[in-house]
């Protein structure tokens, strides 16, 4: 069942749509489109509802559940159903509230399949390890793409290459690798991260969508606030002290300059300080339109199959013949959510992701081994950069995203059974979990280590 479940993880990670590469190149993976193809379902969707009712027959599944985090997905649910109900009864169109929602609905079978099929340590590091295995693959195929069909013709650079969703699973990727390679300092995590973590950073730059930066760079500050202190942060704050002068000169010196070389700083420049931006000045009005809309319906928001109270047209205006729906699905989907669901709706759907990152948390400081530290890391990394990408580029709407999001909660509520950070439903029934020697990070883990194993 794990190897079928990591399957269809690969399949939505990899699949590659007409517009993937401009419909130029294509892997292998171009012939898995017949799966992700119809409405409201499709082939993949029913592969997932089959194993969901193998898993639920089974009786192991309904063993050691995380109670909050069900409560805050049921919860969400149930406000989602709230929010669709009041989007109808203001004459909202239910075909659009699909639209909406198709892709966060999934979550709330994902998350109990996964944490269902994925039980002890050693599965989750397989799911964990099939997310990357997609990373790798996509990146390979967005270099690919980039350097035989892309760079050398006369087309101009594109807006992306494999799509803006990507960038999430890239920086989840990147951030995996880093904070394992913090926990387990030795050659062959190391080896890994060499060998990978540029493959994968080639290709966020030629998939040219800067939020994968903006989610790399926060993630890397939450890695190192992540670290206990010990000699692995101590070092890594002398190496940042000495390093800062260096970056500050090097954005100082290309701060409004082109070229190759200054390329990270254009980039850096883009997003915080270039008012002419075209892209930025839309995102804005598109922002105050979805604060406009919220002011205008407080507590209870518009409901879903709703469009958000636009502002203006100056950058919108040829988008109602090419793209009609778009004031259905704003870029920014978090202020989108809390437009639609309103300041009662909002706070129980967005819920999950606080229980989230708590459960991470506390299973990062019970850890009892260094998988589990770096399992319970990446997941708490994973729900900051969804919460970037639903914020920055419409996370809210794609599956991928969403399921990135459905693995970082598996993996945070299995891990909080695993480490005894949460006392699992029915632990008196089927045994509860002892909690084991908390892990420390670094080289001196290894004693710790291997006082545990011969404790147990």
């Amino acid at each position: 069942m794990k190897a079928v479940v990591c399957a269809l993880v690969f399949l939505v990670l990899t699949v590659e749509t007409p517009e993937f590469a401009r419909d130029k190149f294509h892997t292998f993976m171009v012939y898995a489109q017949p799966l992700f193809k119809g409405n409201p379902l499709n082939l993949w969707d029913v592969c997932v509802g089959l194993v969901a009712l193998a898993v639920a027959l089974n009786p192991r599944t309904w063993r050691d559940a995380v109670k909050p985090l069900n409560q805050a997905l049921v919860a969400a649910l149930l406000m989602v159903a709230l929010a669709v109900a009041w989007g109808g009864l203001r004459h909202g169109d239910l075909r659009m509230a699909y639209f909406q929602l198709h892709a966060f609905l999934r979550v709330f079978l994902l998350v109990p399949l996964l944490a269902a099929v994925f039980r002890s340590t050693r599965d989750l590091k397989l799911l964990a390890m099939t997310i990357l295995a997609g990373a790798v693959y996509r990146a390979i195929g967005c270099v690919l793409a980039m350097r035989l069909s892309i760079i050398g013709s006369r087309d101009e650079w594109p807006t992306d290459v494999t799509g803006h969703d990507d960038s999430a699973i890239w920086a989840a990727a990147i951030v995996g690798l880093l904070g394992w390679l913090l926990i387990q300092p030795r050659l062959r995590p190391a080896l890994v991260v060499g060998l990978l973590a540029p493959v994968i950073l080639l290709a966020i730059h030629y998939n040219n969508r800067r939020l994968a930066w903006v989610e790399i760079a926060g993630s890397l500050l939450l890695l190192y606030l992540f670290l206990p202190r010990g000699p692995v942060r101590r070092r890594l704050t002398r190496l940042t002290l000495a390093v800062a002068p260096v970056l500050v000169l090097y954005v100082a010196v290309g701060w409004g300059r082109s070229g190759t070389l200054f390329a990270p700083v254009a980039k850096i420049r883009s997003v915080v300080a270039d008012d002419n931006n075209a892209s930025n000045l839309a995102r804005d009005l598109e922002d105050m339109g979805l604060v406009f809309t919220l002011q205008n319906h407080r507590l209870l928001g518009t409901g879903f199959g709703q469009q958000y109270e636009e502002i203006s047209m100056v950058y919108t205006k040829g988008m109602q013949r090419t793209f009609g729906i778009y004031r259905y699905i704003p870029h920014n989907s978090v202020l989108g959510l809390a437009a639609f669901t309103g300041l009662l709706g909002f706070p129980v759907i967005w819920a999950f992701m606080a229980v989230g990152a708590f459960l991470a948390a506390r299973a990062y400081r019970l850890a009892r081994s260094l998988a589990e530290q770096a399992l319970a890391q990446v997941a708490f990394l994973s729900l900051f950069i969804y919460g970037q990408q639903a914020f920055g580029d419409m996370g809210f709407v794609s599956l991928k995203v969403n399921l990135l999001l459905a693995c970082a909660l598996a993996i945070a509520g299995r891990l909080a059974i695993l480490t005894g950070a949460w006392p699992a439903r029915r632990a008196r029934s089927y045994g509860a979990v002892t909690r084991g020697p908390r892990v420390r990070v670094g080289p001196t883990s290894a004693p710790v280590l291997a006082r545990a194993r011969t404790s147990s």
